[in-house]
């Protein structure tokens, strides 16, 4: 098994700790975090058994100026490791002008709001600094469409762990995996995660969509020679690409016949050949097939061969619709707001009953649909906190009524044989009273201290500035509804 590496996080900010951490596990990275005082400890006591990418510096409270902190901790630093890569969020100046030659070349600026591609980039310019191999740490989050992908699956609900629980199974073995669900739920996710958990993490997965590619697909997908209809010059195709590492085939049900055909012999002899040559050809090459329909179904309509299709089912893995684990789409929104904001937007915030609301729509377009309605909201209202009311008038509509079925489900009495139908206009509600406004008012109020207190990582300073409140004021309220402990 590979040694994992972690990444030290020293920093005095719990605010900036929180956010980095958040962005490193994101991308696949193991992280401690320390405050100064700690950090110290962990340099002196244990970095020098301790399995180390990098160490991140950040801001120090210090009688020291934090230049002088920094220069310091360096020379801590590498007078128990001297080749250990650091990554500093400070100016060009102070690394040339304050650092030893000997530090400079193992120092790695970052930027001030890194994108995750640049954040993967100089890790993996970390570990070429000190030789690892970059397959201990699957990093990427862009398919080849460019669109933006989890780094793994997020959720803690009952049905998420067990897709999770099965891909750590069958990472490690060769078998063909089938992963089924439908269109959005996260098959591309478990595949690269399965490809870069296997040991196969520094070759190539290769995603092809197999409905993109019509009649390009058969001289894509085994490559061909010079002279196959005067092409002029030869090409590997994606199994040679993928050689070995992993091929991922979307919408397998898509293959035309002929190709079902050839498919199954390369899974049957483990070869296979170019188009317009004989020479025979083998690779080493891991296969994950998925598909958003009835595989069965289609078998026995004959669209799909019955023996294909038992070679591709040596595991499957089902992947549940959003709307049959709904617990998941907080923890699925927070990680979407940390990422738009690394990505330099100014991401919403969504109130509990806006995210209560959410939790009651269908999402036929499941996390792929969650995802784009957030980002539609950040333009929409940057910075903002999100209500009920500011949701699209669809995914309103989609919570009430789901909200209202659910209603009449608790509210319908026993069997009879003919049940009473009570009109809209009937239904008992709550009288407006004065009483009643006041309690919706401080519910609200106390939502909002929440909110704002989740938000900036229990920072009470930094919770009043989003409120746009002093302080004192802020404190005041946050102890009159027992919030946070009186100190």
């Amino acid at each position: 098994m590979t040694t994992r590496h972690k990444v030290i996080i020293i920093d005095d900010d719990k605010l900036a700790t929180h956010n980095w951490k958040v962005l490193f596990n994101f991308i696949g990275e193991d992280v401690v975090a320390l405050d100064s005082e700690s950090g110290k400890k962990y340099i002196t006591g244990r970095l020098h058994n301790e399995h180390v990418l990098a160490i991140m510096l950040g801001k120090f409270k210090s009688d020291e100026a934090n230049d002088q902190a920094l220069v310091s901790y360096i020379n801590a630093i590498h007078s128990v490791k001297n080749k250990l890569p650091l990554l500093l969020q400070c100016p060009a100046e102070f690394i040339h002008d304050k650092l030893p030659e000997s530090a400079q070349a193992w120092t790695i600026q970052l930027p001030k709001n890194p994108d995750y591609q640049t954040l993967i980039r100089l890790l993996e310019y970390a570990r070429q600094l000190i030789d690892l191999q970059v397959s201990q740490t699957p990093s990427r989050i862009i398919n080849e469409q460019g669109t933006p992908l989890f780094r793994t699956l997020v959720g803690e609900s009952k049905s998420i762990s067990r897709v999770r629980e099965l891909m750590q199974q069958v990472s490690k073995r060769n078998a063909n995996v089938l992963l089924l669900g439908e269109s959005g739920t996260g098959k591309e996710i478990v595949a690269r995660n399965i490809h870069y958990h296997s040991g196969r993490g520094d070759k190539e997965f290769i995603a092809v969509n197999c409905a993109a590619e019509g009649m390009q697909f058969e001289p894509h997908f085994f490559g061909h020679s010079a002279s196959y209809q005067d092409a002029g010059k030869e090409a590997e195709g994606y199994l040679e690409r993928a050689d070995g590492g992993t091929l991922f085939l979307d919408r397998v049900t898509e293959i035309s016949p002929e190709i079902q055909a050839r498919l199954l012999s390369f899974l049957e002899n483990k070869n296979f050949h170019r188009l317009g040559e004989n020479q025979i050809r083998q690779v080493d090459v891991r296969l994950v097939v998925a598909t958003n329909e009835d595989l069965k179904e289609k078998v026995a309509q004959g669209n799909f061969r019955e023996d294909l299709y038992y070679l591709l089912n040596v595991f499957p893995i089902y992947l549940p619709p959003l709307r049959e684990h709904p617990e998941d789409i907080p923890t699925l929104l927070q990680e979407l707001i940390t990422r738009l904001e690394h990505e330099g937007l100014a991401a919403v915030r969504l109130n509990s009953r806006a995210v209560e609301a959410l939790k009651l729509c269908q999402w036929s377009g499941n996390v792929r649909e969650l995802t784009n309605l957030i980002e539609r909201l950040s333009i929409i209202h940057e910075g903002k906190v999100i209500g009920i009311n500011d949701l699209p008038p669809e995914y309103r509509n989609m919570a009430e009524d789901s909200e209202n079925q659910q209603t009449e489900k608790i509210a319908e009495p026993e069997a009879t044989e003919e049940k009473e139908k009570v009109p809209q206009a009937m239904k008992i509600i709550a009288p407006v009273t004065a009483e009643n406004l006041r309690q919706y008012l401080k519910n609200f109020e106390k939502e909002m201290l929440e909110t704002a207190m989740q938000d900036s990582g229990n920072i009470k300073k930094l919770a009043a500035a989003r409120l746009g409140m002093d302080k004192d004021s802020f404190n005041k309220k946050i102890l009159s509804y027992a919030l946070v402990p009186e100190s």
